[in-house]
């Protein structure tokens, strides 16, 4: 048979699983590159399908290079052809360390490492109609992506990086290799003739930003403002798996505090949630996470809605007792609590995920009901900038238990994974213990401490908050 009439490859590699965005399953395949940490290339390809993102499991080069017909076949024009029912939206590969002598490295070689070679952009220009995006794994653990756009520039530029034959340098190669032509250079460049994004910072990447002529001094500030749609966690059928994954990740930092959104497919039934971000809850809003538009407003990524809202718990209080601030790494905090029923009550419907620096997982589901309006006024009232509820805990924990119960009361509060301290699943309610004692003189340990809940429960509830 003729490769003419061939439209799919008849390689079919591995995939990844489903992602939201092209930039997501890029991130994935780079994860799995950079724990290989070998000095060997890898490489392969972003595929896509019915809105869902895969990248192809990463290959193995020859040394230096990789050859991406390896993973997908070509047809008789050259290009690379998708799986039977994929198409093609991108070709990955990585970067490794060039072995310099120790008196030629200097922040242009390091750069050099973590950039496109003159070959990456000249294929990335020709064969834009083949696959739109082209991704560079660095070894600085940054990921980049450069879009060909066809435009004049990128057009003046090509003869320049061609090779006219397979083993001589082309004109800018041969500048490349000698150092008359620096990597900043070559991005000045670059950064005018097509899209050059960061995707994932890393070393010599310090923001996940768009690059253009000033993106230097772009690198070196704070972030300012977000430019770019969130990365995203992989696609599931449910809110809770989803939020289990990211919680995950944040339990590798159990005394920072992260949040995110969950976000769900207005068209499937997927869900995925935003990679966390460091902040203090007090600060987190849509614009931390989402790009605005041109009226100021944050726009989601296309096709999606927020569904729910996941954060992870404070560092100790230096105003509460230190048992009192054992409950709130396990459970929200009166701030916490506060701006995670305000953004509840802007989202109707949206679903709060609090994950429990211990590994529990908690969900509340606001109901906009009058007990939820009072506890939101009582949190929110303040005396000398201390809430109520929160003067009410301090210097003694004796009222935890109550609180627990009257934030249960407020809406429906539930227990998806337990803990140490949160031992039953299942909805809180008036005569669910939080701290369920376990049998007399087994002791549970909380972060290198030992507590008996036993002797402890029938202080909390003495102790009402009204």
């Amino acid at each position: 048979m003729s490769n003419s009439l061939i439209t799919a490859s008849v390689l079919t590699p591995a995939l990844s699983p489903a992602y939201i965005s092209a930039d997501d399953a890029a991130v994935y395949a780079h994860t799995l590159i950079a724990a290989i940490k070998s000095d060997v290339v890898y490489g392969g390809f972003i595929l896509a399908k019915h809105n869902r993102y895969y990248a192809t499991l990463p290959q193995s080069g020859s040394g230096l290079s990789f050859d991406p017909a390896s993973v997908l076949s070509l047809s008789e024009e050259g290009l690379f052809l998708p799986i039977e029912g994929y198409t093609i939206e991108g070709m990955y590969h990585s970067n490794t360390t060039i072995d310099r002598v120790a008196w030629t490295v200097h922040s242009e070689s390091e750069l050099q490492d973590s950039f496109f070679s003159i070959q990456d952009l000249s294929l990335a220009i020709r064969y834009r109609h083949n696959y739109p995006r082209f991704y560079l794994s660095c070894p600085d653990k940054g990921v980049l992506s450069y879009i060909a756009s066809g435009s004049d520039l990128e057009q003046a530029l090509l003869p320049l990086f061609m090779r006219t034959r397979p083993q001589h340098p082309s004109t800018f190669e041969r500048a490349y290799d000698l150092g008359s032509l620096m990597p900043s250079h070559l991005i000045g460049l670059i950064c005018l003739a097509g899209d050059l994004s960061v995707v994932l910072p890393g070393g010599q990447w310090s923001r996940r930003s768009k690059l253009g002529p000033d993106w230097k001094l772009d690198q070196q500030r704070e972030q300012t403002e977000v430019v770019k749609q969130p990365l995203c966690e992989k696609v599931f059928g449910n809110s809770v798996e989803a939020v289990k994954a990211v919680q995950g990740l944040m339990q590798l930092r159990k005394h920072t505090q992260f949040a995110g959104f969950v976000l769900k497919d207005s068209s499937a039934e997927g869900y995925a949630c935003t990679r966390p971000i460091e902040t203090p809850f007090l600060a987190f809003k849509q614009d931390l996470v989402f790009p605005k538009n041109e009226h100021g407003v944050p726009v989601l990524p296309d096709g999606y809605q927020i569904v729910g809202i996941y954060l992870s718990g404070d560092e100790p209080d230096v105003l509460l007792h230190e048992s009192t601030n054992d409950l709130f790494g396990d459970f929200f905090s009166p701030s916490n609590l506060l701006i995670s029923l305000l953004l509840a009550r802007s989202m109707p419907g949206c679903e709060v995920f609090f994950c429990a620096r211990e590994g529990g997982l908690l969900r509340y589901h606001s109901e906009a009901s009058v007990s939820e309006s009072e506890l939101l006024s009582q949190i929110s009232r303040s005396h000398n900038t201390v809430s109520d509820i929160r003067a009410q805990l301090f210097p003694y924990d004796d009222s935890a238990q109550v609180y627990v119960q009257r934030v249960a009361e407020a809406g429906r509060l539930e227990v998806i994974t337990t803990d140490d301290l949160w031992t039953q699943e299942g909805r809180v309610d008036a005569s669910w213990e939080p701290f369920a004692p376990l049998p007399e003189a087994q002791p549970v340990r909380i972060r290198g401490r030992t507590k008996r809940f036993a002797y402890v429960a029938p202080l909390l509830a003495a102790a009402p908050l009204e």
